[in-house]
């Protein structure tokens, strides 16, 4: 792949044209976002933080009031790009709908995925820091995108992170990632985040591609155990 050849679509990208409706989740996800930044560091009194408590519940309650669909209820049928769009829309470490996303931004530069992300307090581990574990997260990510961008390998099998250095929060952080070598289904592969010069965290990983029946098998074994539960 080079980068005067055009991507193929698949099912990391997010919808380039979003629905209304999109949007208006986007934006209430944003607002949610915030909010628990807000909430994690707030030190309003008690009787502000019961007001909003009140406020946020009638919210809970008026979407609890309509349907939910998770991406293991809907996976089977999904068949297009357009399909699965939605649920990229809601992933954990990109998703503008989903609230816990930082966002991570993601984009092929040849045969590279490159990464932009930036962590609020939310994601604080050591003190002004970024948790180590959401560094790994979005590295893993980033290798994930890279494999399935270059047809090879779609789930981790094996992720080594090496922290260099502590990662800074509200910082913008910027992600590269290449391919090793491949090996029948598998890739190999390797990314580094940096903190402006500063080399923050380095990984290695393996990927393996999996066919959607496997993807199936595994999402109806969950279904299982989560009935037996």
């Amino acid at each position: 792949m080079t980068g005067s050849v055009k991507r193929k679509k698949n099912y990391w990208d997010l919808a380039e044209t979003p629905s209304k409706t999109a949007l208006a989740k986007r934006r209430v996800a944003t607002a949610v976002r915030e909010l628990a930044a807000l909430t994690a560091t707030s030190d309003a009194p008690e009787d502000v933080l019961s007001d909003a408590a009140v406020s946020l519940e009638a919210v809970a309650l008026e979407l609890r009031a309509h349907p939910t669909r998770t991406f293991r209820d809907a996976f089977a049928t999904c068949k297009t790009e357009e399909d699965f769009a939605p649920f990229a829309d809601r992933s954990l470490m990109t998703g503008r709908s989903n609230p816990f996303s930082p966002p991570l931004k993601l984009s092929m530069q040849g045969d590279r995925a490159v990464g932009q992300v930036r962590f609020g307090a939310t994601y604080e581990g050591v003190p002004g820091h970024v948790h180590g574990g959401m560094v790994a997260a979005a590295l893993d990510e980033t290798l994930g995108y890279l494999a399935v961008n270059n047809d090879i390998g779609g789930v981790t099998a094996v992720l080594t992170v090496r922290y260099r250095a502590p990662t800074p929060l509200e910082t913008d952080l910027a992600i590269e990632a290449n391919v090793v070598r491949t090996d029948g289904k598998k890739a190999f592969v390797e990314a580094r985040l940096r903190a402006g010069d500063t080399i923050t965290a380095e990984a290695e990983g393996v990927f393996v591609a999996i066919g959607r029946e496997r993807m199936l098998a595994v999402i109806d074994a969950a279904k299982k155990g989560l009935d037996k539960g």
